[in-house]
């Protein structure tokens, strides 16, 4: 089906934007727009254009529904976490809650998440990602870093689930005490997957 040209904004482009990770996903050519479906895309007001011909703004999130490619492939393979602040309310079935997003962001295998998570960790698991607190992010001893360095964390979670099932552990016992810029020095043993891997997590960080 093509697109219904607007009047006023022709083809009415928005960059997409990842609801997991916040980074750009692609391009969408959305044409005509009327004011209930910019409400059901969560823009903000006021509305250029309306009611009957919206202007598209220059970023749209696509929502939960729709995550980028790194985080599709990520919630394949592992349980996306995402800190939020303490003061947070994450949404209920009766709540709409209120988040505010603290920047870090994590894969863990499903194994954390059900010693880590206990009785929630059912639901994390369904829906392979859950926010977390700061303060339980912190205790959990989970890595802090920008959403910007997000690409990097599949890597990171292939490569030390990959050291774990070969029983290579930091002297703590932690799978997520590994600091970045020791990776390089950890004995493989010679294995030339884990090498693999280790080679593409570092060109990614660095």
């Amino acid at each position: 089906m093509g697109v219904r040209l607007s009047p006023k904004w022709g083809v009415n482009p928005t960059i997409t934007t990842c609801w997991y990770c916040g980074k750009e996903s692609g391009l969408a050519l959305l044409g005509r727009v009327g004011e209930n479906r910019a409400k059901e895309m969560g823009w903000e007001k006021p509305y250029e254009g309306a009611p009957y011909d919206v202007k598209a703004p220059r970023f749209t999130c696509l929502g939960p529904a729709y995550p980028c490619e790194e985080c599709e492939k990520a919630m394949k393979i592992g349980v996306m976490l995402i800190s939020i602040t303490n003061d947070s309310k994450p949404p209920t079935a009766t709540d709409e809650g209120s988040i505010t997003r603290s920047g870090a962001i994590a894969i863990v295998s499903d194994d954390f998440v059900k010693e880590a998570f206990g009785d929630l960790a059912e639901s994390a698991l369904k829906r392979r990602f859950s926010f977390v607190t700061d303060k339980a992010w912190d205790t959990l001893g989970l890595p802090r870093g920008e959403i910007e360095s997000s690409p990097s964390s599949l890597s990171e979670f292939l490569f030390l689930s990959k050291l774990d099932e070969k029983g290579i552990k930091h002297p703590d016992g932690s799978p997520h005490s590994w600091e970045k810029g020791k990776i390089e020095e950890i004995d493989l043993g010679g294995d030339v997957e884990l090498k693999e891997l280790r080679d593409k997590f570092v060109a990614e960080i660095a």
